[in-house]
């Protein structure tokens, strides 16, 4: 419950003083195993989401996401893109591609990749935040997928390298 005290105007929390600028609560979610590979223009869930719910409206929310993705294609260029949604609006998005000046051979590409914004959800419910992968065009049969698969060929050792957001709700 959000109040305000009479004799200093200092706006309370529950009862606690939350300076702006306060962290209030931080909620984390990764993906270490699974992996979504996408072959087509539409974009697709990747399974990396994360829900807070702020303590006021006036909060803003802090979304940090890194991970690694991989591409690759039959081609000399491959673009792909990944976007962080609040619910369904996009609010982060980040350009994944190759372009080589030999189009001889296919290339493959790993690729790390970071977003981070501070988001003004301005509401006290259940806020989700996830993010989402597609091809920006199909030539040169590109794939493209998260997270990125590092290893030999055997499968025996092959580690995924995971995918991470993080919320952090930051009082206002």
């Amino acid at each position: 419950m959000i109040t305000i005290d009479g004799g200093t105007g200092t706006i309370l929390h529950n009862g606690t003083n939350y300076k702006s600028g306060s962290i209030i609560q931080v909620v984390e979610s990764g993906d270490f195993s699974s992996q979504v590979e996408v072959t087509g223009t539409t974009f697709t869930d990747t399974g990396v989401t994360a829900t807070i719910t702020p303590s006021a409206a006036t909060s803003k929310v802090m979304v940090i996401v890194n991970g690694a993705s991989f591409i690759r294609g039959t081609g000399y260029n491959v673009y792909g893109e990944i976007r962080l949604l609040r619910a369904s609006t996009e609010i982060a998005r980040v350009d994944h591609m190759y372009d080589a000046a030999n189009s001889s051979f296919g290339a493959r590409l790993g690729l790390s990749y970071a977003m981070s914004r501070l988001d003004t959800p301005s509401t006290t419910n259940a806020t989700t935040y996830k993010v989402q992968i597609r091809l920006a065009g199909t030539n040169y049969s590109p794939k493209i997928r998260v997270p990125s698969l590092q290893g030999s060929s055997d499968n025996n050792d092959k580690k995924y390298l995971g995918n991470k957001i993080q919320l952090m709700e930051v009082a206002a």
